[in-house]
């Protein structure tokens, strides 16, 4: 193989490896745009507390339909609605019998707030920021490097192979 013929090879190989960055960038954009907490403040999370969870918790059995766990953006808010005939209290909030309380999360990390709404007495919350945009950046080349060569290659053994139609038709 020439010189020519090896820089036309290795021409095609990184216009392939460009194609497939740019292919699994857009994955990563569209990744970070949709999947990840927006943290725009829009997303509100609503428990709702049933008439009788206080006497479910003073009994130890699970409050019906209320989670243990809850995630959340930074900027969103969480709003408890108590529909049971005594107060609650969810983080540090006292939420009176028959009243909401809406309160939003300024924080991000990873924590337990006192709750008794559960026979545990806690409520664990997950305070989550939207990525930088950087982190779609080692995703991209884990994903694009490694499609981009596989596609150099296949390239070039098809190139390489210089089959037409015509042969085909033949060779059958």
């Amino acid at each position: 193989m020439n010189r020519k013929n090896v820089t036309a090879v290795l021409v095609r190989g990184l216009g392939w490896l460009a194609v497939s960055l740019v292919a699994s960038w857009a994955i990563m954009l569209l990744w970070w745009a949709l999947l990840s907490p927006s943290g725009d403040g829009a997303k509100t999370l609503e428990i709702v507390v049933p008439e009788g969870t206080a006497a479910a918790v003073a009994e130890g059995r699970p409050a019906p339909f209320i989670p243990t766990s809850l995630s959340l953006a930074k900027g969103g808010s969480l709003r408890v609605i108590n529909n049971d005939v005594v107060e609650h209290d969810v983080g540090g909030y006292q939420v009176p019998a028959g009243r909401t309380v809406t309160f939003k999360a300024n924080a991000t990390g990873t924590g337990t707030l006192t709750c008794t709404i559960h026979p545990s007495g806690y409520l664990s919350l997950d305070l989550t920021e939207r990525p930088s945009l950087a982190s779609t950046i080692l995703p991209t080349l884990l994903l694009g490097v490694p499609a981009g060569i596989a596609l150099a290659v296949v390239v070039a053994i098809a190139g390489k192979l210089n089959l037409d139609d015509e042969e085909l038709v033949h060779a059958g």
